[in-house]
């Protein structure tokens, strides 16, 4: 952002008009519209309505309009300080907030490491700002430097412009701030609020806040085909899956196996013999097919029975385990659950186990050099408890 872009959006601002304002400071219509254009990116917020060939300012444009207001008187200052005749020079906001730090520095070099600058780079600018306004800002002695006559006058003038700059951004620089160090990880859906999942989720967002409470997480719930889409399109960081078929071009990190059961309900039949027997004869209700816990029991049936005895399963789908586990309680189905659910539920049920290469496991995945070490090492240690 610089000074003429500001300038001409002020003049916007008062004229209502693009060409009026145009007129107004002797800039073409094409000009000022991409002035205005940079100034609500810059501040991430619409500042003006259009209508037809009318604008009208937003609200959030009138409540900024003061700031910019003094901006623009602070400008002229600067101009008249300068003799540059109204003439707005190409100085940046960012070239006023560093020769204020070199002033306070009271040394180049020093600045430049403050501001994780080259000295020369910065010594350029420097003198890039003099250039613009024919005056000399700083002394400059193998001791560092000191403030000219004219240049306290403009590092008063920049102050004032850097504090109203910052009272017009900040809106932006909050919501941008959020957008951008906000952090998302997509999730298999808990089976319960007792659940070992619901149990990581809840330590990993209480630690986290504590942790960094200026970087947000968000948790999503979705099934694991979701998540897998998530990933892909940059929606989520990371994902928290219970599959191990994650394609190669993510990294994963394998947080925990569970093992699982066939459960049934006591009052409705009691288990029979063998596997076998048990799907051939019960109604079956597992998750739909894009969870991973659905993938392991389709595995382990079709292990158990014949090819066309499979595809013949009495199978009763729903995306949701409180439905299914009222499906095993009242209605006489059977399904899959880890074995260390069954114990917290209450109901009178029976559980046969699984063989235990037959597992549920936990992990995390993210795109390939996309999740920073800190940020990964922190949710894989919160989510094992570590």
């Amino acid at each position: 952002m610089d000074l003429p872009t500001l300038t001409m959006v002020h003049a916007v601002f008062e004229t209502g008009s693009i060409r009026h304002a145009g007129r107004l400071i002797d800039k073409s219509p094409s000009t000022v519209s991409g002035a205005l254009v940079r100034f609500e990116n810059a501040v991430g917020i619409p500042m003006v309505r259009r209508e037809g060939r009318a604008l009208s300012l937003t609200l959030e444009a009138e409540r900024r309009a003061p700031a910019l207001a003094l901006i623009d008187a602070e400008v002229r200052r600067l101009c008249s300080l300068a003799s540059q005749d109204g003439v707005i020079p190409p100085i940046g906001i960012e070239a006023l907030r560093r020769i204020t730090i070199v002033a306070h520095r009271g040394s180049i070099r020093k600045a430049a490491k403050v501001i994780a600058m080259g000295q020369p780079q910065l010594t350029r600018q420097i003198g890039d700002v003099e250039r613009h306004l024919g005056l000399e800002i700083f002394k400059r002695s193998r001791h560092g430097v000191v403030c000219t006559e004219n240049g306290a006058i403009v590092l008063a003038i920049a102050g004032r412009i850097l504090d109203a700059w910052d009272r017009l951004s900040f809106a932006a620089a909050e919501h941008f701030r959020r957008a951008v160090s906000t952090w998302s990880l997509g999730t298999i859906m808990p089976l319960g609020h007792e659940s070992f999942v619901a149990e990581m989720l809840a330590r990993l967002s209480a630690r986290w806040a504590d942790e960094r409470p200026r970087q947000p997480l968000s948790i999503i719930g979705l099934t694991a085909d979701e998540l897998m889409l998530g990933l892909k399109s940059r929606r989520f960081d990371a994902v928290l899956l219970d599959h191990l078929n994650i394609p190669l071009e993510y990294e994963k990190e394998v947080l925990s196996e569970s093992r699982l059961c066939v459960v049934g309900s006591n009052a409705a039949a009691p288990p029979l013999p063998d596997f076998k027997a048990l799907f051939r004869s019960r109604k079956i209700a597992l998750l739909s097919k894009k969870s991973g816990l659905r993938q392991v029991c389709d595995r382990f049936m079709s292990d158990v029975v014949s090819k066309d005895e499979f595809y013949s399963l009495d199978i009763l789908e729903s995306d949701s385990i409180p439905v299914i586990v009222r499906l095993v309680s009242d209605y006489g189905y059977i399904t899959v659950l880890q074995r260390s659910v069954v114990g917290h539920l209450p109901y009178d049920l029976w559980q046969m186990p699984i063989p235990d290469e037959y597992t549920q496991a936990l992990l995390l995945a993210w795109r390939k050099n996309a999740l920073p070490e800190q940020v990964r090492t922190s949710l894989i240690r919160h989510l094992r408890g570590r």
